[in-house]
């Protein structure tokens, strides 16, 4: 029997929140600028295709992340919220590792982080469902 999982609703708005930032905030900050800078057209294109390749993945985590966090599963997602889980914290890692050997600091680690970490603790709440 599935049940409610408040740590993977919790984590699905917050991946959900992250999500509109990615989408809203960073078309303004940072897909903008690029594309309106001297960037060969080919590498544009290609890095608009990955930033929103990012926004897809964002938002497929979050529906499922509330999907199963409000019990809508037929089969125990313990591989798939681990995947998910630890994809949040490798993302954020990333940015940790930019940070320290680029020089500017990146703030995305402080939310991807906490998603991964929030999905996996739910895991543990989950375990006799």
């Amino acid at each position: 029997m599935s049940k409610k999982n408040t740590y993977w609703i919790i984590t699905g708005f917050l991946a959900l929140f992250t999500s509109l930032l990615h989408l809203i905030g960073g078309q303004l900050t940072v897909v903008n600028p690029m594309l309106e800078s001297n960037m060969l057209a080919q590498s544009r294109t290609e890095m608009l295709g990955a930033w929103h390749i990012v926004t897809v993945i964002l938002f497929l985590s979050s529906y499922y992340f509330l999907r199963f966090g409000f019990g809508k599963y037929e089969y125990h997602p313990k591989a798939f919220i681990q995947l998910l889980s630890f994809s949040f914290i490798a993302f954020g890692l990333v940015f940790i590792i930019v940070s320290l050997t680029e020089g500017p600091f990146a703030p995305q680690w402080i939310i991807l982080i906490p998603i991964g970490i929030l999905g996996l603790v739910g895991l543990k709440k989950n375990i006799t469902a």
